[in-house]
Formats: C-alpha cells, structure tokens, sequence
C-alpha cells in the first residue's frame, strides 16, 4: 500500500525562488503541488479549490511578502482547515 501524497501549494512573491521550489518538488515521490501563486491573497482565494494539505507553521513563507504576511496567511489556512473539518 502506498502512502498518499501531501497535497502543497508553493506560494512565493519571487517567480525565480517560486520556480526553484516547483522545480525542486516536481521528482519528489511523495508531494503533489496541487497550485502556484504569487502572494498569500492569491493562495488564500485558490486554497479551496486546489485544496492543498495544511501547513506547518514553520513552512508558512518569508517576512518579504507584503500582500498578506505569515501570520495573516495562517489565520486563513486555519479559518479554511477548520471549514472543511465541521
């Protein structure tokens, strides 16, 4: 039996580091990059959709982007996991 594939979002205000990070995951056997975006207001508005896994809070993102920082990131992924769980 294999174990399923964490489901990720990579989010990324850098289209470089974005594209190191799609390119570093793509052979990983046991990720699924379910989505791409460029800031944390977009993966908020596509997360429903793409459905990706949660989090952990350590890998939430850089302190560069300035559209929707890390802690209003986790506030919506935590606002969403909790919708999906009821």
């Amino acid at each position: 039996m294999t174990a399923p594939k964490i489901r990720t979002l990579v989010v990324d205000d850098e289209p470089v580091a974005r594209a190191r990070v799609l390119a570093l995951l793509k052979d990983e056997a046991d990720i699924e990059v379910v989505g791409e975006c460029g800031n944390g207001a977009q993966a908020a508005a596509v997360i429903e959709e793409a459905a990706p896994d949660p989090p952990s809070g350590s890998r939430l993102g850089s302190e560069g982007q300035r559209t929707l920082g890390g802690d209003g990131k986790l506030r919506e992924v935590h606002f969403w996991h909790q919708q999906r769980s009821c």
